[in-house]
């Protein structure tokens, strides 16, 4: 049981980290490689700030749907 309440929080940590690490080469890379500088960085992060729960709607309308 204490491995679980080591682990959990542990593993938590970790992946928000790597998305947050994820996240910033992401958008440093856009800004540095890409022609459209800042601009390809707020439209990946404007994409993701209505993207993201535009689908967790869609999918959980369909998972909500009742059995005909």
């Amino acid at each position: 049981m204490f491995k679980l309440a080591v682990l959990i929080p542990l593993l938590s940590i970790i992946i928000v980290g790597s998305i947050s690490i994820g996240l910033g080469v992401l958008f440093i890379l856009l800004e540095l490689y890409t022609p459209l500088h800042q601009w390809g960085s707020a439209i990946v992060g404007m994409g993701l700030v209505v993207g993201l729960p535009a689908l967790a709607f869609i999918l959980q309308r369909r998972t909500e749907m009742p059995a005909k």
